[in-house]
């Protein structure tokens, strides 16, 4: 999937409140164009791309540090952010950027999707 199109999935996850109901009108939208005699397989991955964006734009700080099993500490110490800023991000007392999300979640490994 190139960039493009998965922050444009990205956008729409992050208004949309109804993750099956997402996932089933981009699965059968012309953005994936499998084909006629494509395998089931490059169906289920797009489902599963789409679940795994869902879930990135509705994730909390405090849930991508869990599904990544790292502490506080761990996060503060290898992304350079401050302990107090991952407590508060933790506590839902502040929101981090969707891009540290992104980026956090890409290097952790909890965002399994292939990006051109």
């Amino acid at each position: 999937m190139n960039s493009k199109t998965f922050f444009a999935l990205l956008e729409d996850a992050v208004v949309s409140s109804d993750k099956d109901a997402y996932v089933e009108e981009w699965a059968i939208s012309n953005v994936f164009e499998p084909g006629k005699n494509a395998p089931i397989a490059i169906y289920d991955e797009i489902v599963h791309d789409l679940d795994n964006i869902w879930d990135i734009a509705h994730i909390t700080f405090k849930e991508l540090l869990s599904r990544a099993e790292i502490t506080m500490t761990e996060c503060s110490t290898r992304f350079c952010i401050p302990f107090r800023t991952i407590q508060d991000w933790c506590a839902g007392r502040r929101t981090p950027p969707r891009y540290i999300i992104l980026t956090i979640a890409e290097i952790v490994g909890v965002l399994n999707i292939e990006i051109e």
